[in-house]
């Protein structure tokens, strides 16, 4: 068996993380549910256990795979770590910061393990994948908005999506929209009104994201917004740890508090309380994804100690979207991201500002954290060029805004090259 020079790094003394079905344990042999792995012993350190369901699509025992190690932020360089046969096991050797992200793909219709390595990088803006995967940050990335889309094109949508470059899709979400309400959407141009929820798709969005996941390899998923307070936190934990397994840990929360007050007294939740029920919810769901029994006794929701199962493959991260100082403040303190809901380009450092000042207050500005704004109008292009900011998403408009609700799908796939041939998505893939 033949090892690449992959660097010499000190390797942790206790690790043990699960990632899917892959297993990262000390260097030992071990069972799993009473099952003996097979082992390829190098003495390196840590051990990566792969077997023959790894993510559920794998062939008979004996297939090939190569295992890629990409060293990004780490001295080092990426190369062949090893090729075996399942089930297997193989040894490498990281630092105590490295984290480690495990992804399939197919080439030449071999099925093909790819291993990246990821140096001081937050493992839940790594990609899973390495493909253009901005590990320490390389410049802006651009999704696109895939709300309002006729939920059966969402699937063909994100491959194409996938196949241009963009990082990743967003979703939107309601549960209902009714035909007469009292509320006012607070980021309209018509004058608030909220007739639209009404007359638009709003797929489930954990449903859609599994169903888009399985059909992509290096596509990412977020929600903008979800209304989070309109479900239970266990419920919600449940359905983002599920998408996390089927995505490969590509699933991202995007959550607000919502403004339809008709949609929360329709489904019997509280309106005035939301805010609050949203802060005890990301407590609650970061416990639930730990996978360990956990118990919870709060404002809102009590539990005695339970576990669920499955846990996400990595951290999910929660962002945050709104304009009110609150949510700012909350983005600050609790959250990994922040989505803007259409602003005015020239408010955006303003808001940066407000919210690193929050994150300092909270002991939290060193950790990663990631800023979602639309983009530009025409007349703002310089402004675009100018951003320089490597934690900064650039969010297309949904096709629907620029195209109209009956443009076929073609349509909507030649208007999805034309931005991304203009902004240059994918030059540098």
């Amino acid at each position: 068996m033949n090892f690449c020079e992959h660097g010499n790094f000190d390797l942790p003394s206790k690790v043990e993380r699960s990632i899917g079905r892959v297993f990262i344990t000390p260097a030992r042999h071990r069972r799993h549910h009473g099952r003996e792995r097979g082992l390829l012993d190098t003495n390196f350190g840590t051990i990566f256990s792969f077997w023959d369901r790894l993510f559920g699509t794998h062939g008979e025992n004996g297939s090939e795979i190569s295992v890629d190690t990409g060293l990004p932020g780490i001295e080092g360089r990426p190369g062949i770590l090893a090729t075996l046969a399942l089930p297997a096991r193989i040894v490498f050797r990281g630092s105590q910061h490295s984290r480690i992200f495990l992804g399939r793909q197919t080439v030449n219709g071999s099925q093909r393990i790819q291993m990246v390595l990821c140096g001081g990088a937050d493992p839940r803006w790594s990609a899973p994948l390495g493909f253009r995967s901005h590990i320490g940050g390389v410049g802006m990335r651009f999704w696109q908005a895939l709300s309002y889309e006729r939920t059966e094109d969402l699937v063909p949508l994100a491959q194409t999506c996938e196949e241009l470059g963009f990082e990743g899709v967003f979703l939107a979400d309601h549960v209902v929209g009714h035909r007469q309400t009292n509320s006012r959407y607070p980021y309209s141009y018509n004058e608030g009104e909220a007739d639209f929820v009404a007359e638009v798709e709003f797929p489930e969005p954990f449903s859609a994201i599994c169903a888009m996941a399985a059909v992509t390899r290096t596509l990412r998923f977020n929600t903008q917004i979800y209304v989070a307070p309109l479900r239970h936190p266990i419920l919600l934990a449940k359905a983002l740890a599920t998408a996390s397994v089927i995505s490969g840990g590509r699933t991202i929360l995007g959550a607000g508090v919502g403004w339809l007050r008709e949609e929360f007294e329709v489904l019997g939740e509280d309106f005035p309380t939301r805010g609050r029920r949203l802060d005890e919810m990301i407590e609650i769901m970061r416990k639930l994804w730990s996978g360990e029994m956990v118990e919870h006794r709060g404002e809102f929701f009590e539990f005695e100690a339970l576990r669920m199962l499955p846990a996400p493959v990595a951290p999910v991260p929660i962002m945050c979207g709104g304009l009110h100082p609150r949510v700012l403040e909350r983005a600050g303190r609790l959250c990994d991201g922040w989505i803007s809901p259409g602003i005015a380009t020239s408010d955006f450092e303003r808001i940066r500002d407000t919210i690193e000042s929050a994150r300092t207050g909270a002991g939290r500005s060193d950790s990663s954290f990631r800023y979602v704004v639309a983009a530009p109008n025409e007349g703002e292009l310089d402004w675009y060029r100018a951003l320089d900011d490597s934690r900064v998403t650039i969010v297309n408009h949904p096709l629907t805004f620029s195209l109209g609700p009956d443009a076929s799908l073609d349509q909507r796939r030649d208007a999805l090259a034309s931005y991304a041939g203009g902004v240059g998505i994918g030059a540098s893939a």
